[in-house]
């Protein structure tokens, strides 16, 4: 028979609960809440049902919370700003020159609903795995052959009249090492379903576990803060609301209402030849206050919203923020943080649009082979073993708070040699060799108009710079010449 302990008791005369190996965290205490979790596979924590809700709310918020709104447009906008950019990367310049051109013209019809290019498509994808988690694109063709590609939203994947034990997971069929190999998807236009090669579609979601087979939104850990704080502050302008109303009370001596109660009650109409008594104030306009013997009028007013609350729903701001991985600070109320504190902001702000810009490069990838590949299949690029070689490129710069600093400086590193210019004019959407040969053009032209008028090339200059340049090159002459007209006719 085992030995028996002695009991110990708490603080409280309970008796204390006994941890295995030490790790207080394991206890359980009637202290504190029960943690209703199981430790399982994440296909069983994100149920259909469980991903649906918190698309629901998350789509509820979006609509009616300008905070979450707000961190996501500022997400978007510095992510993916006015796009992500492939420039194709192999041994063969003219190859990459032609292939950057053909791609461009695919990303402005790419869309198969026409609605938006691919650039666009890439802000709008970001924004459904903020608020949904995730989103997908089916790659397709046209009639002519032509590279297409369709986006389906997160609540039109599911387990659509098939059998879960045919190894289907909320609308994802996995093989036996939780590889996806099918989609279940609702059309549109009754109850139709079909059923889509995993070959042929890019699922767009944010890994959080490695056996996670649905994406889930980033808002799941402020969802029910962000119910809080809507709560609170409907219950709060209520309560504002209903005190406005009140400017002034009348107090009595007894503290209770000595008035009977009046309504409204039907009046005849009174002819001009029937007296008619009217109140003072409806001639003098001002209100008169008429009060009984005790009885004494004083102002109301309130505190509400008290600078607790305020303070309150400041820390429900920062635990939703925090969980989308951007700083209060930045989403809401940048106010009040000193210099040093604004740059340790923005960096972590650089990091989390890094890490959602490198999860729509690798969703942005698929679509970019699949279309020089068709386009190799059509005929419109020539085959080369190294065809799918591409570099990423930004079309967002770093969220900074000296923009005038850094566009000086990213001309001063491609004068210095620290970048080059394909990646310089890529940022912009243009491709650097047809950007300097036009400069050499302009330069060539500047040379010969110089010559044949006679003047020079900084003077040529100087006129495209500015309407003043001739004028301004004119004034060393204007002394000699007496008077600025005469100088004008020499020119």
């Amino acid at each position: 028979m085992p030995a028996k302990f002695p009991t110990i008791f708490d603080a409280r005369g309970h008796p204390a609960a006994y941890v295995p190996g030490g790790y207080q965290g394991a206890g359980t205490s009637r202290n504190r809440t029960y943690i209703s979790a199981q430790v399982t596979d994440f296909r069983k924590e994100l149920t259909a049902y469980t991903r649906t809700e918190l698309v629901r709310k998350a789509r509820f918020f979006k609509k009616n919370i300008g905070l979450v709104r707000g961190v996501c447009k500022s997400l978007v906008d510095h992510a993916i700003g006015p796009g992500v950019y492939p420039i194709p990367a192999t041994a063969d310049d003219e190859w990459n020159e032609h292939v950057w051109g053909w791609f461009w013209e695919v990303a402005k019809i790419g869309d198969v609903s026409g609605r938006m290019t691919l650039w666009e498509t890439q802000r709008m994808r970001t924004a459904a795995k903020f608020f949904d988690g995730e989103i997908f694109t089916l790659l397709t063709t046209s009639r002519s052959g032509w590279p297409q590609y369709q986006l389906i939203r997160a609540h039109n994947c599911g387990d659509f009249d098939v059998d879960p034990a045919d190894g289907w997971v909320d609308g994802v069929k996995v093989d036996a090492v939780n590889r996806p190999r099918a989609y279940r998807f609702r059309l549109r236009g009754g109850d139709r379903y079909s059923t889509v090669n995993a070959s042929a579609i890019i699922h767009s979601y944010l890994l959080e576990e490695p056996d996670q087979v649905r994406g889930v939104t980033p808002l799941a850990a402020a969802i029910n803060k962000l119910h809080d704080a809507m709560d609170a502050l409907a219950f709060e302008m209520q309560a504002v609301k209903d005190l406005s109303r009140t400017a002034r009370v009348i107090t009595t001596e007894s503290g209770e209402d000595e008035e009977p109660e009046k309504h409204f009650t039907s009046v005849e109409a009174t002819g001009w030849e029937e007296g008619v008594s009217i109140k003072l104030e409806q001639l003098f306009g001002a209100e008169i206050a008429r009060l009984k013997t005790g009885e004494k009028l004083e102002s109301f007013g309130h505190d509400r919203p008290s600078p607790t609350f305020t303070g309150f729903l400041d820390y429900i701001g920062r635990d939703i923020t925090t969980g989308t991985g951007f700083p209060y600070e930045f989403a809401w109320d940048p106010k009040g943080i000193p210099g040093p504190a604004v740059r340790f902001v923005l960096e972590k702000v650089r990091v989390a649009c890094d890490e959602w810009r490198r999860n729509e490069i690798e969703d942005t990838l698929p679509f970019y082979t699949f279309a020089v590949a068709r386009g190799i299949d059509l005929g419109e690029i020539p085959p080369r073993p190294d065809w799918w070689k591409v570099e990423w490129l930004p079309g967002a710069e770093d969220v900074t708070i000296d923009k005038g600093r850094e566009s000086a400086s990213a001309i001063a590193n491609v004068k210095a040699a620290l970048d080059n210019f394909k990646r310089y004019f890529a940022r912009r959407g243009l491709w650097w060799k047809t950007e300097l040969r036009q400069k050499a053009v302009e330069a060539a032209f500047i040379r010969d108009l110089a010559a044949e008028f006679g003047i020079s090339e900084d003077r040529v200059h100087q006129l495209t710079a500015n309407s003043g340049g001739l004028d301004s090159a004119a004034a060393p002459n204007t002394a000699d010449s007496g008077s600025s007209d005469s100088t004008t006719t020499q020119q």
